[in-house]
């Protein structure tokens, strides 16, 4: 016997003995070979095509549950950081939240103890599915790439899976807002979550029309040469859009910290100047920004270009009334948050007017939402 022949003859060795006809048939070469297979145990032992179509579906199975178990620890994951979020301000679910990296890692030890037992079972199933694979069968090979494949294709959160490198920056009464590595950049992730109150058929309807509205919008208005985030990816299945993390200023932190801005007539100017520009294009492209306040403006750090975000409850209509209310919004806005900057929104109504056309009647339309506006108050 050459040395060729005894490798194959090795490979092929009968671990059960040659004498047994019970044993379990162990080749370490690829095979489609079904006589006398055992799949892990001796007692799961394929002895007909009914057998071995029923292992290839249990098999199929539980390389389908490894990609849920992968999913479920990222959704427990993503629930204890928006439970310490809300915890750190004392706030309920529907208020805005911001969530540090410390608080994310701080959770009880019946919350490790459920993690602890989802990634043990992960690694169970890992190593189980590699002894499977090990049998060399082809038919026991196929099912669990077919069950890998399906668990990814049902279960995997996104088009790019951020794992757990996303970091929850703020929640709102719509979504979520993380931060993470996006290519060779830094990219913010916008998910919209589920209303429980809601029937879920509609809820997925609702959520995904939402999605979709919201980056029209914003490539509409970045088309018009607005300066919004840029837009990376949208998965409406997943409720989530990828778009740009802008390095600046927001417009509310630098009028509450920098009275320059009110007192600088110069700057007030200057920065009324950008605004009012903005928004011209904005309603010239007939798009509603929805919330438009000092909290979704930002100066960006590198050119000081004015930048217009959360576009969340955008919506596109051409009528004059509402355009005013977005105004409106803004003007309270100011109002409200900035004492004494009456001049400044002024000064933002002029640029407006010089930079859109159709604006006269759109004023006009502000002035009588205005009075609306009083009236409601002194009613209450």
């Amino acid at each position: 016997m050459n040395y060729q022949q005894f490798i194959i003859k090795a490979m092929n060795y009968d671990h059960g003995g040659s004498h047994d006809s019970d044993a379990c048939n162990m080749q370490m070469l690829f095979n489609w070979d079904t006589e006398k297979l055992c799949i892990i145990f001796t007692w799961w032992r394929v002895n007909s095509i009914g057998f071995l179509i029923l292992s290839c579906f249990i098999i199929i199975l539980l390389a389908t549950s490894f990609e849920f178990l992968r999913f479920a620890l990222r959704k427990y994951d993503t629930k204890i950081q928006v439970s310490y979020s809300q915890l750190q301000e004392g706030r309920d679910a529907n208020s805005e939240e911001v969530a540090t990296q410390s608080n994310a890692n701080r959770i009880t030890y019946v919350q490790q103890l459920v993690r602890t037992l989802i990634h043990t079972s992960q690694v169970f199933l890992s190593f189980f599915l590699m002894l499977v694979f090990m049998t060399y069968n082809g038919f026991l090979m196929i099912s669990v790439i077919i069950g890998a494949a399906i668990g990814y294709f049902v279960f995997s959160s996104s088009v790019i899976d951020f794992g757990e490198s996303a970091i929850l920056i703020k929640q709102g009464a719509e979504a979520r807002i993380y931060t993470a590595p996006f290519l060779t950049r830094t990219a913010i992730i916008k998910e919209r979550f589920s209303k429980t109150y809601r029937h879920p058929t509609l809820d997925k309807k609702l959520t995904a029309r939402r999605v979709t509205q919201e980056a029209r919008c914003l490539f509409k208005c970045r088309k018009s040469g607005v300066d919004t985030p840029v837009l990376y990816f949208v998965n409406t299945e997943n409720s989530t859009i990828c778009m740009e993390f802008i390095q600046g200023m927001i417009i509310k932190d630098l009028l509450i910290s920098d009275n320059e801005y009110i007192q600088n007539k110069e700057k007030q100017d200057e920065l009324a100047e950008k605004i009012g520009i903005a928004l011209a294009k904005v309603h010239a492209v007939d798009v509603i920004h929805g919330d438009l306040t000092t909290s979704n403006l930002m100066l960006r750090e590198s050119n000081q270009s004015l930048v217009i975000i959360d576009f969340g409850l955008s919506y596109v209509s051409s009528l004059p009334e509402d355009k005013a209310v977005d105004l409106y919004v803004l003007e309270k806005a100011f109002l409200s948050t900035h004492p004494n900057s009456e001049e400044m929104f002024a000064n933002i109504l002029e640029y407006y007017q010089k930079n859109y056309k159709a604006s006269q009647g759109i004023l006009s339309k502000l002035a009588e939402v205005r009075l609306r506006g009083r009236k409601r108050s002194m009613v209450g």
